[in-house]
């Protein structure tokens, strides 16, 4: 079964499971199982197939963790611990905007493997912002990660997804590689007057873009605090410059830019800015 194949499966068992809701991240902690499955979870197990997210214990706290393996399938081929909050994998309602997703992890890479976490806020299925990390270094014990959330709008969120899985930059994973997580907690809700809703910018920023991971199109937002030359560049994960977004005199002010990438093929992307003596650099995954 090819990757593409394992996606559209995936797309398809997500569309045929109803939703439950939830007021609160669905069982955190990992401690609830049913058949093989974490309660209130989505997880890419398919009977007869492969079975990439199990088990496992100790936990943080509790008896229990859950445990995502890249595992090879009866068939031969290559399978992801793909988790999703929300039993049919479509996330659970929130009622603040809350600042940060934290946890605890340990893992185990091949091969330059990476552990994902990507937590969204939307409201009424319009996106509101997020937060992404990727984590390269390997963690025998229980580490604590943090992902800040970063909102385009004032609104209120009513609902959060949380992915969590293993990748790489060349979308070729390693069987052997796998994390364990557990505690999941989104923090206290942020203060909405903290937006610059007005006013221009105090310092240069850029910002990560959202969605992320995306397919095909993103949005990148950056701010200028003074009238200056705007380089906004897109690199592929060899070096090479794949698409110039800006390169003019942009005045002070907030800014955001759509980024198509429907012509690239799947994998990591950066993204640099370059304003005065400013530069900084950014990842995003394009997943098609």
């Amino acid at each position: 079964m090819t990757i593409l194949r394992y996606r559209t499966l995936l797309i398809l068992l997500l569309l045929a499971i109803p939703l439950v809701s939830f007021s609160q991240i669905p069982n955190p902690g990992f401690e609830q199982w049913s058949a093989g499955n974490p309660d209130s979870w989505f997880a890419l197990n398919l009977i007869g197939f492969g079975i990439p997210v199990t088990q496992s214990t100790p936990g943080h706290s509790g008896s229990w963790a859950l445990k995502g393996q890249v595992i090879t399938s009866t068939l031969g081929d290559t399978m992801l611990p793909l988790l999703v909050s929300g039993q049919s994998g479509q996330g659970f309602p929130v009622f603040e905007r809350h600042s940060a997703l934290t946890g605890y992890y340990k893992f185990s890479a091949a091969a330059g493997d990476q552990f994902v976490i990507t937590v969204l806020m939307y409201n009424s299925n319009n996106y509101l912002g997020g937060g992404l990390v990727f984590i390269a270094v390997a963690a025998s014990n229980f580490t604590l990660f943090t992902i800040p959330i970063n909102y385009i709008s004032s609104e209120i969120p009513d609902q959060c997804i949380i992915q969590i899985s293993i990748g790489n930059s060349s979308s070729i994973i390693h069987p052997g590689s796998y994390y364990i997580v557990d505690d999941l907690s989104l923090s206290a809700e942020t203060d909405i007057n903290d937006e610059p809703v007005s006013g221009l910018p105090v310092d240069f920023e850029l910002l990560q873009n959202y969605p992320n991971p995306f397919n095909p199109e993103t949005y990148i937002r950056y701010a200028i605090p003074k009238t200056d030359m705007v380089k906004l560049e897109v690199y592929n994960s060899l070096g090479q410059k794949v698409m110039d977004l800006v390169n003019e005199f942009k005045p002070a002010g907030y800014y955001e830019i759509s980024f198509d990438a429907s012509h690239l093929s799947s994998g990591i992307y950066y993204y640099q800015i370059q304003a005065g003596s400013y530069q900084k650099v950014m990842k995003m995954m394009l997943m098609k």
